[in-house]
């Protein structure tokens, strides 16, 4: 099983048994992998664990997401 699908009926089954009005599940978004790579690939050089300090805030990372 693919784990986007093994996410995909955990979000179902939670939705079906809580009935939420909205979910959000930022790591089923659509190249949302993507999105954050690109973006902080000039912060990462070498080291894909620590980067370097940076004023990335976690508003660009919606931002990113807008249509």
């Amino acid at each position: 099983m693919l784990p986007r699908y093994f996410e995909r009926s955990i979000k179902d089954a939670l939705v079906e048994g809580l009935r939420p009005t909205e979910v959000f599940i930022p790591g089923l978004a659509e190249g949302a992998e993507n999105c954050v790579d690109k973006m902080l690939a000039p912060v990462l050089g070498d080291d894909p664990v620590f980067g370097h300090m940076n004023n990335i805030g976690l508003e660009a990372f919606f931002e990113e997401a807008e249509p």
